[in-house]
């Protein structure tokens, strides 16, 4: 949903499901490094390197100021020539 790409290849669902469960998703170009972490770990292969809630989650998300609080906020993240805006919406 950040880059409007799938983290994963694959031309048909077995393809697909193999890529998930074996490859690493690619590194996100256009995002900050600090939302880039926080995409690898809820991608992480491991399950015991994910976050284990969402107030993990959230938690992060707030200490690396890409959300602030509990309510709407917006991130711009500028993209070559495009720019997009980015809406999160946590209710605690």
């Amino acid at each position: 949903m950040l880059t409007r790409n799938l983290p994963f290849k694959g031309d048909y669902d077995s393809a697909m499901i193999y890529s998930i469960l074996n490859e690493e998703p690619k590194e996100l170009t256009e995002v900050p490094k600090e939302l880039q972490q926080i995409v690898d770990k809820c991608l992480a292969k491991n399950p015991s390197e994910r976050y284990q809630n969402i107030n993990e989650l959230f938690n992060d998300l707030k200490n690396q100021k890409i959300i602030e609080g509990s309510r709407t906020t917006t991130r711009t993240f500028v993209r070559k020539k495009k720019s997009r805006k980015i809406i999160y919406l946590f209710l605690e």
